[in-house]
């Protein structure tokens, strides 16, 4: 499946997954970012935008990735409650997987220590609670719902039998010429059998700490979250990651 993905200004890259739909779609330091003061009347918004601008870090291994670069944001539709147990991959005819994505990723110049980081909230939705978005992109009125304050759980299942919903935390990193792939859910094709599950998230969190709307009645808000997590590679062995999160949106 296809994310309609909006990219920023010289940093366009595309980003392509399977599904069995096909869509449009679409931290820094592990302190908490500093967030300034709104701007004074006479100053431009635009200004004060760029200093709480969307950015991420985070801390595998000991070693901290800061991404200050925002990629992209997209949103999606997915198939949910896969049933195979026919032989047959039936989706559940009456509702969707909505989907909505944020990209970061740092630039160093011998790429040592590079990150890209992918952020992505899921949440079921009937059909008959969404609209034409764009083309045959269906979305809910609002996306504000998704990045509530407070915890979210984890979508262990996503991009497999998408049975469930939450938050997943998708990490690629260089570390001199050594790269991996580390995700909060399994890497493995839907057909292959999974070691990760709900229980492997006992000790993970994920918490939108602050929802703060832009000043002067300007559409959308700054949303800041940290996390806790395990991350798992192809053969899905577990890492931890810690970091902090910060990115704005347009509604």
């Amino acid at each position: 499946m296809h994310y309609f993905m909006r990219h920023q200004p010289l940093t366009m890259r595309t980003l392509s997954l399977l599904s069995t739909i096909a869509a449009v779609l679409f931290f820094s330091s592990c302190q908490k970012p500093p967030i300034e003061s709104e701007p004074k009347p006479k100053e431009d918004i635009f200004t004060w935008l760029a200093t709480v601008k969307d950015s991420c870090s985070y801390t595998i291994d000991g070693k901290v990735y800061i991404c200050d670069h925002l990629g992209g944001t997209g949103w999606a539709n997915r198939g949910t409650n896969l049933d195979t147990s026919n032989g047959e991959w039936k989706w559940h005819p009456d509702s969707l997987l909505y989907s909505t994505k944020f990209e970061f990723f740092s630039i160093k110049d011998n790429r040592s220590d590079n990150g890209n980081f992918h952020l992505e909230f899921t949440k079921k939705y009937g059909k008959n609670q969404l609209a034409p978005k764009i083309g045959t992109m269906l979305a809910p009125a609002t996306d504000t719902v998704l990045y509530a304050k407070g915890l979210h759980k984890f979508a262990v299942e996503f991009d497999r039998f998408n049975n469930d919903e939450g938050v997943v935390l998708t990490m690629h990193n260089w570390t001199g010429s050594s790269f991996e792939t580390l995700s909060t859910n399994s890497q493995a094709p839907v057909s292959w059998p999974t070691t990760i599950s709900p229980r492997s998230h006992n000790n993970s969190e994920f918490e939108i700490v602050k929802v703060q709307p832009l000043p002067y009645n300007y559409r959308g808000h700054i949303i800041e979250a940290r996390f806790s997590a395990s991350v798992f590679d192809k053969q899905e062995q577990a890492k931890r990651v810690d970091g902090y999160v910060r990115f704005r949106i347009d509604q």
